[in-house]
């Protein structure tokens, strides 16, 4: 099936060279445990990279998962399942009947891949692709309909336009602000140095 995974420019050295890893260090965590992150709605992860890739997987043995604590609550869980395949969370989560939880809408689910051989990077496009959803929708289903034809055995896999609620929108916005502050604190971090280095220079030339 097609997905949709988004990085930083600088790691794109190391997928061509190496594909995408399951057990690479991630600056926005791993709130599902350890894999490929990936997701079918193109729209929804847009601030976790500048960069967006297109990739093909095999879902094989998928299990949704019951809330964002879940590897952390039972070490026995389905990480160490050498069964299932690909995990499916969202951290929008509502409270249902006797304790249950389920999501709140589809647009932010997470689909991660447990093995490096389970996920193909076919396509690199840049994020502004995303501000046509109407393209990147027909991208989307073009492609989808090519893997079926290739791999499916022309078995139409359904692919549905996915409308973010008012609730995905704020958590959206919410996602991003965190993330942009954290970048602007790495871009602090490395001018302090400079603008310190440069101050001694000027120091030490009018002492000359």
């Amino acid at each position: 099936e097609i997905a949709f995974h988004y990085t930083s420019t600088k790691k794109l050295t190391s997928i061509r060279s190496k594909g995408l890893q399951t057990d690479m260090p991630r600056r926005n965590g791993s709130a599902f445990g350890s894999g490929i992150y990936a997701g079918t709605n193109p729209h929804a992860f847009l601030s976790y990279g500048n960069v967006g890739i297109v990739l093909l997987y095999l879902p094989g043995c998928t299990r949704q998962v019951a809330n964002i604590n879940f590897f952390h609550q039972d070490s026995s869980s389905d990480e160490n399942d050498d069964t299932i395949d690909t995990i499916r969370g969202n951290k929008l989560m509502a409270e249902g009947l006797r304790g249950t939880t389920f999501p709140k809408s589809p647009y932010f689910d997470e689909l991660v891949i447990q093995r490096c051989e389970q996920a193909l990077p076919l396509l690199l496009f840049p994020t502004e692709i995303t501000n046509n959803p109407d393209l990147l929708f027909e991208l989307q289903r073009g492609l989808q309909k090519l893997v079926d034809n290739a791999f499916n055995d022309s078995r139409t896999t359904v692919v549905r336009r996915i409308l973010p609620s008012m609730e995905d929108l704020q958590f959206e916005h919410d996602l991003r602000s965190k993330h942009q502050k954290r970048a602007a604190k790495k871009i602090v971090a490395v001018a302090a140095p400079v603008v310190l280095v440069a101050a001694v220079r000027e120091t030490f030339e009018c002492l000359g």
